[in-house]
């Protein structure tokens, strides 16, 4: 009996992650039982314990000699592809929703499509508390031309025919570095070859993007205020021929190196000239609106700021009414952040800071349930955990007090700026110190500082 045809040929490129790899691996069984499918794994290491485990699992093996061309070795595996489409994955991810991808192909709704993207889940811990969400392109009808492309941040072409936005989400652990020394390794490696990409296809801006990432990923913001600046003086010349969401990133990443380095006046500028690129966009958009109302507040301009949030506010949830409408802008590796809780968090922030520094008291009530503090990698911004302080003393609302220290007492992010906060108060007044401390031992959290109080 003639074997049926594969529908899906899955790809892997395996390296020296035993730690991952076996779940990566048995991940991908539900998708194989659901559909007519076909395993491939490309072996890059020479661990006999990773290829023993790859032969558990594998329908197709080969090695490859690394080169540090991430194309040329996932290309082995598209060679040996015989499925009517192809996906790729890494192995330091996993599908734990896949539901929706196996529905895709099980239904026939595949055939009306070219290629698609799904979403991925990129936890920032060890304990996967943290994480945001992105898209990645990783599947693709099956044609003789199908072929990887660069030597880093490796891409699927040509794509032909419509694009399917599948929220089945693989989640990805390989952005938790044990130390800053592994951090830099990941850079430097990145960086190199993100270079020779630059250098083969100058006019491409996807490897600028891409460029700026990485000096952001290292928090080298210097660097990437530098690069921005250069790059944006070559573009201007030609805006109107490159690709629209790659300039405003480049514009937002510049942007961002900006305010980490203290030339808020400078963002002002770049905000200015950015209308021309974000005005028919919203993502972008929204994006320079958060960028500027920064530093406006660290200019003690206020009213500014808040005219700003409340523009990113309003496209924010925009977004969250249309999230369909606009899934072309949200799979960029910078602009996708706008939307992250973190960010919006911030973006509250910023404009509770700049109400309470206005004046306007009631704005505490209002926008503190906004900041999200609940969750696990939320940060806080401006010292507002000082100006949410005052403004409570001031007002003498101890049960108001009572449910923001329980709160912030509560996180592992919020509790050292706290504690400091309320500690520094021994030094400001020290009657209302001990009222702190008062309010302190009435909560249900288990930390020294109820101990001390």
């Amino acid at each position: 009996m003639e074997k049926q045809k594969p529908i899906l040929s899955i790809s892997m490129l395996a390296s020296d992650r035993m730690d991952t790899l076996p779940r990566c691996l048995e991940s991908l069984r539900p998708i194989r039982e659901a559909i007519p499918c076909e395993l491939i794994v490309v072996n890059t290491c020479k661990n006999p314990e990773v290829q023993a485990l790859i032969e558990k699992y594998a329908d197709k093996m080969d090695t490859f000699e690394w080169c540090n061309d991430f194309a040329k070795a996932r290309n082995v595996g598209v060679k040996m592809a015989e499925g009517e489409w192809f996906m790729f994955i890494d192995d330091d991810e996993w599908f734990a929703e896949p539901e929706e991808l196996i529905e895709f192909f099980r239904s026939g709704e595949y055939r009306e499509f070219g290629y698609a993207s799904h979403r991925i889940k990129n936890f920032h811990d060890p304990e996967f508390k943290t994480y945001g969400y992105g898209w990645v392109s990783r599947l693709i009808k099956l044609e003789k031309d199908t072929a990887f492309h660069s030597k880093v941040h490796e891409y699927l072409a040509p794509y032909v025919g419509k694009c399917k936005k599948l929220y089945a989400t693989s989640y990805h652990s390989g952005y938790i570095f044990k130390s800053k020394e592994a951090v830099q390794k990941h850079f430097d490696r990145n960086a190199s070859l993100l270079e020779k990409m630059e250098l083969e296809e100058p006019d491409n801006l996807r490897w600028k993007v891409q460029m700026m990432q990485e000096y952001r990923t290292i928090s080298d913001y210097e660097s990437l205020v530098s690069y921005g600046e250069k790059t944006l003086d070559a573009l201007w010349s030609r805006k109107h021929s490159v690709n629209l969401l790659q300039f405003a990133s480049i514009h937002i990443g510049y942007a961002i190196g900006l305010n980490q380095s203290g030339k808020y006046e400078e963002v002002e500028k770049v905000y200015q000239k950015a209308q021309d690129v974000v005005k028919n966009t919203v993502f972008p958009q929204a994006y320079m609106e958060l960028c500027v109302a920064e530093s406006y507040i660290h200019r003690e301009m206020y009213l500014q700021a808040k005219e700003h949030l409340e523009k990113y506010l309003e496209l924010y949830n925009e977004c969250q009414k249309n999230p369909k409408k606009y899934e072309n802008e949200s799979t960029g590796i910078i602009l996708v952040d706008v939307v992250d809780e973190r960010y919006v968090s911030k973006a509250y922030t910023i404009l509770l800071y700049a109400e309470l520094c206005m004046g306007n008291d009631n704005a505490l009530y209002e926008l503190f349930p906004l900041l999200n503090w609940k969750k696990e990698d939320i940060k806080v911004f401006f010292e507002i955990e000082t100006k949410i302080l005052e403004t409570l003393i001031r007002l003498k609302d101890k049960e108001m007090l009572q449910t923001v220290m329980q709160l912030s007492l509560s996180s592992k992010n919020i509790r050292p700026h706290m504690m400091k906060a309320i500690l520094d108060w021994q030094g400001k007044n020290r009657e209302e110190y001990i009222e702190l401390l008062e309010v302190c031992k009435t909560l249900d959290i288990d930390s020294w500082y109820k101990e001390y109080a």
